[in-house]
């Protein structure tokens, strides 16, 4: 097991990247959707300023999950340089392929 130290971070941290800019997606999506909905029902002066606040809300969570996702990612890209300079007896496969859906989810636009 600790042979594979490096390779093991290196996958958590992967998938947790994932995990986050799955979840900034949904956070944003959330304020769209809500902010598209208000839109719709003209709504009062005082309403109209709560849901801004909720979307501006939102849009900052998600912009926050987004960045703390790029973090991880790149903890991950170097825990798998270590785990490769280290011949860690492992494939690196499965890391690198988390990696590249974290790349693949950076051109997503909602």
């Amino acid at each position: 097991m600790r042979e594979r130290m490096f390779w093991i971070a290196c996958f958590i941290l992967a998938i947790s990247a994932v995990g986050l800019h799955l979840t900034a997606f949904s956070k944003v999506g959330n304020g769209v959707r809500v902010f598209s909905a208000r839109t719709k029902v003209e709504a009062v002066g005082s309403q109209t300023q709560s849901v801004q606040a909720e979307v501006r809300h939102d849009f900052k969570v998600g912009e926050i999950f987004r960045s703390a996702g790029m973090v991880l990612a790149m903890l991950s890209g170097i825990m798998l340089f270590v785990s490769v300079r280290r011949n860690e007896p492992v494939r690196h496969t499965m890391p690198v392929i988390c990696l590249a859906c974290y790349l693949l989810l950076q051109f997503v636009l909602i």
